[in-house]
């Protein structure tokens, strides 16, 4: 588990540090087609498809109460079509049709996929992500995001390399016989599609 642990904690330490830097409003929000602000008529509508998958970084599990990492996945995705556009006061709308963690140590289920809320965020280089809704099962122990821990992601544009960036660290509440109370789906997704984009205000 040792790389685990290093993944693990790069993947927290950009999240705490991008969390430093975004202490910032959000404002109105939209993907946008083009690397222009105001984005106006190059934004991307309502059916958009939003595609995640795993690149450099495994999937990885921690428990919430002792730091001690409860699974490792090597495959993710998370799809979804856009429902909310977004625009003035309005963040971007995502629900997912799916959520998967496959080829892990542990079989991991995916109960419910939940869906993203993207904010534009004034003055720094990523979009705050919400989860919420999200719930997976391991054994006997079921994990869901509430309002008790926060669920979330900084979603990067897309660069050179045809992908942006979606670093993640979803806190859920746990239940269930010797279960933990709480665990941390930690990891850093690619995003290809769309491809471009851009999180720009409306």
């Amino acid at each position: 588990m040792k790389r685990a642990f290093v993944c693990g904690s790069a993947i927290a330490a950009a999240l705490m540090m991008a969390a430093a830097l975004g202490a910032a409003s959000a404002s109105a929000t939209v993907l946008c087609k083009e690397n222009k602000s105001p984005c106006g008529t190059s934004a991307f509508g309502a059916g958009t498809e939003l595609k995640a998958q795993l690149g450099t970084f495994t999937l990885l599990f921690e428990n919430m109460g002792t730091g001690q990492w409860l699974n490792e996945c090597s495959q993710s995705t998370l799809n979804g079509k856009i429902s909310n556009a977004g625009g003035v006061s309005t963040p971007v709308a995502v629900p997912l049709s799916s959520a998967t963690a496959s080829s892990c140590l542990h079989p991991v289920e995916v109960l419910k996929p939940g869906s993203m809320e993207i904010r534009y965020l004034e003055g720094v280089g990523f979009a705050e992500v919400i989860f919420s809704q999200l719930e997976w099962k391991e054994g006997t122990c079921t994990y869901s995001t509430g309002t008790k821990y926060s669920a979330i992601g900084h979603l990067y544009n897309t660069e050179s390399a045809g992908y942006g960036r979606l670093p993640v660290e979803i806190r859920a509440q746990g239940s269930g016989f010797l279960c933990p109370t709480g665990a941390k789906w930690i990891t850093e997704y690619r995003v290809p599609v769309p491809n471009p984009f851009y999180v720009k205000p409306s």
